[in-house]
């Protein structure tokens, strides 16, 4: 399919592999009908179950104080800012830019 240049060629056979080998009773399968087979089958539905994210608020710690939780905040408001900044380095830097894009226009009068 890459060859015939089809969009989306590597993640369509990622799908039609797995939609083949997911199944146990295909001659194909991961997960055949033993021992072990049966262990990575068992691994297997506890990844993809679904879980209740009753236990999310836990993540984020008040116990350590107030201006802790600030320092923690605009640490990852920083980090997050320089990574777009190197996204946009990237992508000036290998002319990736469509004319028409607004980024392309915003960064036109940058040196």
């Amino acid at each position: 399919m890459m060859m015939y240049r089809v969009r989306g060629a590597i993640l369509i056979g990622i799908i039609l592999t797995s939609i083949i080998s997911w199944p146990r009773s295909t001659p194909v399968t991961y997960f055949p009908h033993s021992v072990t087979g049966d262990a990575l089958f068992d691994y297997f539905k506890q990844v993809v179950a679904f879980h209740k994210l009753k236990h999310i608020g836990n993540v984020i710690d008040v116990s350590d104080g107030f201006y802790h939780n600030i320092i923690q905040f605009s640490k990852n408001l920083f980090l997050h800012s320089l990574n777009t900044g190197t996204n946009i380095g990237v992508i000036v830097f290998y002319n990736s830019l469509s004319s028409n894009d607004p980024l392309a226009t915003a960064m036109s009068g940058m040196p």
